[in-house]
């Protein structure tokens, strides 16, 4: 007699890569360019689903009951005499990255041996600080040496107060390719990979590996600083963000993002927009009031679409993978 597992629909979907990705010189940092944007995005986030962002160590953890688990737990830093927990804003950097590379016409920066043969030839990673694709120019690129380049977005870290923090169980997870180092079939088109991964947000699923998370719920503020963009670019990261006006759409920040978690919702509180003052050669921010912020960011979006840096298609199923519809759908409970 045979058994079979009852196999979960997959909770991800492929977005395609960019049939060819333009390359140009960065921006660099030497000076402030009068023509380009230089300033602060002001962020609220809010927690539509437990996120974790876990330190790489693991440590006993009491929850509800008093009872003390072995868990996965978040970095704790010490400011203005209380302790925080932290998100780091590299993480928050990684994600947007993650973004900006699926809906514009970018490279996959990977350069392993295991999968230098089945990347794509228009996608193959940037490897010049002269011949940069979108993505790379926006948050840079290791090249070493003279080749490096720092980007030209930067990003606070997240500060977490300890009650905003919970024990949280989730299913185990497994790398997709198990036990296996081949890339699975499945994220492959005629022996080449076939797109960017990025997982539907869901129902939190529950099960036996313990996890310190954020709580859902709970509001959190950040800011990513921008040094020399143009407008076409700053829509870019605007859409990134899931803040298109007509393409809205939750990010997903962290570990589980298989389970449910990870989902946060992104709402723009202000946009300083710096401007030097003539013969001081200082800089001096104006803050945008919140009237005009939707249709500037209209505004910087359909100019990143006229440029070419936003592909459209790309764009809409992002929107429809991460759109707020499908936090209500059933995440994998088991295998997927």
């Amino acid at each position: 007699m045979a058994y079979y597992r009852e196999i979960a629909p997959k909770p991800y979907e492929l977005v395609p890569f960019a049939e060819k990705t333009p390359r140009s010189p960065c921006q660099g940092h030497h000076k402030y360019n009068q023509d380009l944007l230089t300033g602060v995005l002001e962020l609220s986030l809010h927690t539509e689903r437990p996120v974790q962002v876990a330190s790489g160590y693991q440590d006993f953890t009491k929850d509800n009951s008093g009872r003390e688990n072995l868990a996965s737990v978040m970095p704790v830093v010490e400011k203005g005499g209380k302790q925080w927990h932290v998100i780091p804003g590299s993480s928050l950097k990684g994600a947007l990255r993650s973004i900006v590379e699926a809906i514009s016409p970018s490279c996959l920066p990977f350069s392993s041996k295991k999968l230098r043969q089945l990347i794509p030839d228009q996608v193959r990673k940037c490897a010049s600080k002269e011949h940069l694709c979108p993505a790379c120019r926006l948050f840079g690129v290791t090249g070493g040496g003279k080749n490096s380049y720092q980007g030209n977005l930067f990003f606070e870290d997240i500060f977490v107060d300890p009650r905003d923090i919970e024990l949280w169980r989730t299913p185990i997870l497994w790398t997709p390719g198990g036990r296996s180092k081949l890339i699975p079939r499945r994220y492959l088109s005629n022996n080449k990979l076939a797109g960017r991964k990025f997982y539907y947000h869901g129902k939190s699923a529950t099960g036996p590996d313990s996890r310190v998370v954020v709580k859902q719920g709970v509001n959190l503020g950040t800011k990513i600083s921008f040094e020399n963009l143009s407008e076409a670019f700053l829509g870019l990261v605007v859409a990134a963000l899931g803040l298109a006006p007509q393409y809205p759409f939750l990010i997903k920040v962290g570990a589980g993002k298989p389970v449910g978690m990870g989902s946060i919702r992104v709402d723009l509180k202000g946009i300083s927009l710096m401007g030097s003052i003539e013969g001081t050669g200082r800089m001096v921010g104006s803050l945008k009031k919140l009237e005009n912020i939707v249709e500037q960011l209209s505004k910087w979006v359909n100019a990143a679409c006229g440029e070419g840096l936003i592909i459209p298609d790309n764009l809409k199923k992002l929107a429809e993978i991460l759109g707020e519809k499908t936090l209500n759908r059933q995440s994998p409970k088991g295998l997927y």
